[in-house]
């Protein structure tokens, strides 16, 4: 967490340093403001996250229930990671029934859990796999799944998946990015929408040649809340 805070900061000092600099061409000026912007919005994306968690764990966040469709939702964070995957060679499938019921529940809680899911599925894998988000309806549950091949959680920090500020065994000296909190938020979403969430990590028998990991996060909410 210290990393991330400062890593940001650090980098953002380095580049008004440059820009001060008068002799500085247009072109260098236009890649130190860029590169100052997108640090700018990654700390402010990070105080967000820690101001959020400090609400949920006071119990101070309001629930606004909507009607919402389900399918554009899905669809439209669908082409998102399409775009956002497409160099690292990751494709998303998505298996939606048909017809869709209605779904109500707080649409901006749901659409930052399946983000935080999407994002983290992409991260940890395998190139060229595909990520999976599956939705199914049983007995007036939602049932959204999110599943990707690739590095897997071992059964030491499984339990501990959805813990502030913890992180796999080894993910920090591998340079994979993250603060430890996205699943964090996600449990005090879900909770939020009064759903559960559940994570299975194994390895998969049908990977060929390296051995993959099948890693599934299980969301269940309630089609309408009592």
């Amino acid at each position: 967490m210290n990393h991330e805070l400062r890593t940001p900061l650090t980098i953002m000092k380095l580049a008004i340093l440059m820009l001060k600099q008068a002799e500085q061409p247009a072109a260098s000026r236009a890649k130190y403001l860029d590169i100052l912007e997108q640090k700018c919005f990654k700390e402010i994306a990070l105080i967000e996250d820690l101001l959020a968690l400090k609400q949920f764990e006071t119990q101070q966040v309001p629930i606004s229930l909507l009607q919402i469709n389900l399918k554009h939702l899905i669809q439209d964070l669908a082409l998102d990671f399409e775009q956002t995957w497409a160099d690292k060679g990751l494709t998303l499938k998505v298996d939606l029934p048909n017809p869709l019921s209605a779904l109500e529940t707080d649409g901006s809680s749901l659409n930052r859990i399946l983000l935080e899911l999407l994002t983290n599925a992409g991260k940890y894998s395998a190139s060229g796999t595909a990520v999976v988000l599956d939705v199914s309806l049983v007995a007036g549950y939602f049932v959204l799944t999110v599943s990707n091949f690739g590095r897997g959680i071992s059964a030491a920090d499984l339990p501990h998946i959805f813990e502030k500020f913890r992180r796999g065994i080894g993910i920090t000296g591998q340079a994979i990015p993250g603060t430890g909190l996205g699943l964090t938020l996600v449990k005090y979403l879900v909770q939020h929408l009064n759903g559960s969430i559940d994570v299975d990590s194994r390895p998969s028998e049908s990977s060929e040649g390296d051995q993959l990991w099948l890693t599934s996060f299980t969301l269940t909410l309630p089609q309408v809340q009592g």
